[in-house]
């Protein structure tokens, strides 16, 4: 169990008006724990409906799910455990896949006198690039502290059960809070929070996500949280339990975050052209929320939102700095962007960087079969033939290879030398040459007969003279 908060408030035998006072000032200043016989929790599962309504009906749909069912199926392993634990009155907005509107919902929360009104959810970004799990609450008074509250026991357990956290957060929009359900909960006196277990849409959640067992799994993790948070016991009546609030009333709004990261610096600390790994070091600022996700890609992809940056890191909590690597793209050349997340989703693209020379030089690579590659020669810039560079393949066989005047020509340039393409070459090249000695031989061979069949004749018609001298 997790104690949140400062001790409760003490029973003290002083005058009604002083006590009243001393639990007042508690709960705003101190965050002290308030004192309940039972508390009423709504559970609602989020969506619902024929699907006339689109989104609003289905929810997020993705990977075959519709967010209404997962929803409910999540709602109703809550709620049946939740209703186990004494002091704790459980109600569902509905049982059913009817269409309910956000007014409708609390309505009914307000008419069983709910103490909380709690709607779940599973989540889905544009890009499909986010995963994690966030809480959203009211930003304003009472409603604040306790969401907060509620929201932080229940995220300690969601993280403890290895989601990733996104956050407890705000969200600002023209009428006070953006989320209806949120606003109007707050109209009516209810604590109103959504809670975001995980994203449909991004395999990193979905795959712990994706099957009846998980969903169910998840809504009662969610009730041991909420029956943690007040301290209930299962199939136990107390004489009260205790609400402790780890945050105090504001007197404001608790604004969202509406900037990005600042001080995003990005550095290329390594690279091997062999693998095509590169190493990094990013480092950034974030003084409103907390840094969430980091990146690295072309800067080809970087442009593309629907492309690039499609596998975020998580950052870890406190750090200055993080470090990671990067396959890069075959045959691409170009410079490498670095982006950073908050848990806002607001982002800080860095500017584009190069691979410096010192981790390019000048490279050769040998590739056949088995995957074998050796390391090139060292050298300033270019290098020369006289340089006469050996390299030894490494496939086992300790084989040396000479390139002689080939770098010379090559004038520094990285290249690949294939040796199975190098084999073939070469049986095409003898190839060429024996047909070339037998066309010059055939051509010879034609001459010599040429010849000889003109000294042929030459010799008949000297005898043919001849005997025609001797005639006349």
């Amino acid at each position: 169990m997790k104690a949140w908060g400062s001790a409760m408030i003490r029973k003290s035998i002083v005058p009604m008006l002083f006590c009243i006072g001393t639990v007042f000032m508690s709960c705003v200043l101190s965050c002290n724990a308030m004192a309940y016989e039972n508390i009423v929790i709504v559970i609602d599962p989020g969506h619902g409906g024929p699907g006339t309504e689109g989104e609003t009906d289905s929810g997020a749909q993705y990977n075959n799910v519709q967010e209404k069912n997962v929803d409910m199926i999540t709602a109703q392993a809550l709620y049946e455990e939740l209703s186990q634990y004494g002091n704790l009155t459980v109600y569902l907005t509905r049982t059913e896949d009817t269409h309910m509107d956000l007014q409708e919902r609390v309505d009914f929360a307000k008419s069983v006198g709910a103490n909380y009104l709690i709607s779940v959810h599973y989540n889905a970004s544009a890009h499909h690039r986010f995963y994690g799990s966030e809480i959203f609450t009211s930003a304003f008074g009472e409603e604040y502290a306790k969401g907060y509250s509620l929201a932080a026991t229940i995220m300690s357990w969601w993280v403890e059960d290895g989601c990733v956290s996104k956050g407890i957060k705000t969200r600002i929009g023209r009428n006070g809070d953006y989320y209806g359900l949120i606003r109007m909960g707050r109209e009516a006196g209810i604590p109103t929070i959504i809670l975001e277990h995980g994203y449909l849409d991004n395999d990193t959640d979905f795959t712990h996500l994706n099957t009846e067992e998980a969903w169910k799994h998840m809504g009662i993790l969610d009730a041991t949280a909420i029956a943690d948070h007040f301290g209930a016991k299962k199939g136990v009546v107390s004489a009260g339990i205790e609400e402790n609030l780890v945050v105090a009333v504001p007197t404001g709004q608790m604004d969202d975050d509406q900037t990005p990261p600042v001080n995003v610096s990005f550095t290329i600390d390594g690279y091997d052209p062999v693998s095509r790994v590169l190493s990094y070091t990013v480092s950034a600022k974030e003084q409103d929320s907390f840094l969430m996700y980091y990146d690295v890609d072309t800067q080809t992809l970087a442009a593309d939102e629907d492309k690039g940056f499609m596998h975020l890191n998580v950052w870890q909590n406190g750090a200055e700095s993080m470090q990671g690597t990067y396959i890069v793209p075959e045959g691409y050349e170009g410079p490498f962007v670095a982006r950073v997340y908050n848990n806002y989703e607001k982002f800080t693209d860095t500017e584009p960087v190069t691979i410096p020379a010192e981790y390019l030089g000048n490279t050769i690579m040998l590739s056949g079969n088995g995957g074998t590659y050796i390391g090139g020669s060292d050298g300033d810039t270019g290098i020369t033939g006289s340089e006469m560079p050996k390299v030894t393949l490494q496939d086992g066989s300790g084989a040396t290879w000479t390139l002689e005047g080939a770098l010379d020509e090559a004038k520094g340039a990285d290249f690949i030398v294939d040796p199975d393409n190098l084999k073939e070459n070469v049986r095409h090249y003898i190839g060429f040459i024996a047909a070339i000695v037998v066309a010059a031989l055939m051509l010879i061979a034609a001459l010599v007969l040429a010849i000889a069949s003109n000294v042929s004749r030459k010799k008949r018609k000297n005898s043919r003279n001849d005997i025609n001298n001797t005639r006349y």
